[in-house]
């Protein structure tokens, strides 16, 4: 027990707080769950906010760069096949110059992927699963604060403190607090 906010004799109203139980374990469940709600809605908001403009900015740049070097492996490839039939080079110099052109040009239609994925923004599918993320985060904090509310002792109705008493009990090696408060008309307020 935390704190006793009731005297004897003292006319208390429904609701009103009578004692606080220690709740620090509570609270620390309460700013954890806090904190993960935050994190799950910061990261919702950065996906619906989309690509930021330096990434599309270096996949522009990577995707012009990997067009570039096709482009220039097609033609050296192009150029290697012609003289390849004329014996002026190998069959060697010539497969190694078709493998990198090849390799080139699907660098090229992965960077321009990236790009098209990048300033298509957010698929609905990305955004159902962060909806989906925000839910249980929600869900656990409420829990949250409700298991901290209920470290707080509240009066069940209106009355007068008729008899208060603190004891420390011993049970089954358990050493534990025990307050009662009772008063008119609903009987006596029990925790353990």
């Amino acid at each position: 027990i935390e704190t006793i906010e009731c005297e004897i004799g003292e006319r208390v109203s429904a609701g009103q707080i009578l004692a606080r139980l220690d709740a620090e374990l509570e609270s620390s469940e309460v700013e954890i769950a806090r904190a993960k709600l935050t994190q799950v809605r910061a990261s919702r908001k950065v996906l619906l906010a989309g690509a930021h403009p330096d990434s599309i900015r270096e996949a522009e740049e990577s995707a012009e760069l990997a067009q570039v070097e096709a482009s220039h492996l097609e033609n050296e490839r192009a150029r290697l096949e012609r003289l390849v039939q004329t014996s002026s080079v190998s069959e060697n110099a010539y497969e190694k110059a078709q493998f990198e052109a090849e390799a080139a040009s699907r660098r090229w239609q992965r960077t321009t992927t990236a790009l098209s994925r990048l300033n298509n923004r957010v698929r609905p599918v990305d955004v159902e699963q962060a909806d989906a993320e925000v839910e249980p985060a929600l869900a656990e904090l409420n829990a949250a604060e409700r298991r901290l509310q209920r470290r707080i002792l509240r009066a069940p109705g209106e009355g007068i403190i008729l008899e208060k008493f603190l004891r420390e009990v011993e049970s089954n090696s358990l050493s534990f607090s025990e307050l009662v408060l009772r008063f008119p008309p609903s009987g006596p307020l029990e925790t353990k």
